[in-house]
């Protein structure tokens, strides 16, 4: 099982930050295109709060992993 492939850890914590900031762009963006009489959509709201909620968890996930290896790997070299 030592070749098996393993995604670096940066690549789907970038991905979630991007999910993130899509999200909040989306929100921006709509309230730029369709003005602010249109801000409490609840389709807006529903879109915005999956994609920064799933950045969010997951970038936050994936920082725990990072620092649980950098921790077991501190503890190999002592």
């Amino acid at each position: 099982m030592e070749d098996e492939f393993k995604l670096p850890i940066w690549v789907p914590r970038m991905f979630y930050r991007l999910l993130f900031i899509s999200g909040v762009l989306f929100y921006f963006v709509w309230l730029i295109i369709f003005g602010v009489e249109h801000w409490n959509d609840i389709g807006v709201y529903s879109i915005t709060i999956i994609l920064v909620g799933f950045g969010l968890i997951g970038a936050w996930v994936y920082d725990e992993i990072e620092k649980k290896e950098l921790d077991e790997a501190e503890n190999d070299h002592s």
